[in-house]
């Protein structure tokens, strides 16, 4: 299979390059590689769109349709996150795009990480990673390093609400308490 067959086959099929990805559970950036040159498609995924492309064009419309009902349920947009841990609480801003998310807090740190659909209505795992300045104060148990650090953290959300309260686990101890707030949806491509 070529790019240029791979490229046909996602038209054929009435997807964004980012529908593709989800559909076969890979990076935006993988679709975009292969479609490039940049990178072989590997064998799984040749097999997995020819099989696809061959199958009664019903079957094919289904696993559309659950692609988009997925997007649908995981709507784009922007937050405004209040948390609350043992040692003081701040304030931090969440997009999710497309099963990334990524943002910043109010202490400087830096957020990123991806979220995927649990397969209940509008509910998604998030999990993040959060890069932390040398020398700033964790609000989960108060750690501090003398350099960057990673802290990783994880929680369920349920992205069809505008706001809530989250339980966000981290590997420092007692999880943090959050709110959320949908805050808008991510602009349109022109």
């Amino acid at each position: 299979m070529t790019s240029n067959d791979l490229r046909a086959a996602i038209t054929e099929l009435g997807l964004t390059q980012s529908e593709f990805a989800r559909l076969l559970n890979v990076s935006n950036g993988a679709v975009a590689q292969w479609l490039s040159e940049a990178r072989a498609i590997p064998g799984p995924a040749i097999a997995y769109v020819s099989l696809l492309m061959r199958s009664p064009s019903s079957l094919r419309q289904q696993e559309v349709n659950n692609v988009r009902k997925g997007t649908l349920q995981m709507r784009n947009g922007m937050y405004l996150i209040h948390f609350t841990g043992s040692d003081g609480d701040g304030y931090a801003t969440l997009t999710f795009e497309d099963g990334y998310a990524y943002g910043f807090d109010t202490g400087g740190g830096q957020y990123d990480g991806t979220y995927t659909h649990t397969g209940l209505l509008g509910l998604v795992q998030v999990d993040i990673k959060v890069r932390m300045p040398p020398n700033v104060a964790s609000v989960v148990g108060g750690v501090s390093q003398r350099f960057e650090w990673v802290l990783p953290v994880s929680t369920k959300l349920d992205l069809s609400a505008d706001r809530g309260v989250i339980q966000v686990s981290t590997g420092l101890g007692p999880a943090v308490r959050a709110e959320f707030q949908r805050m808008r949806d991510l602009p349109k491509a022109a």
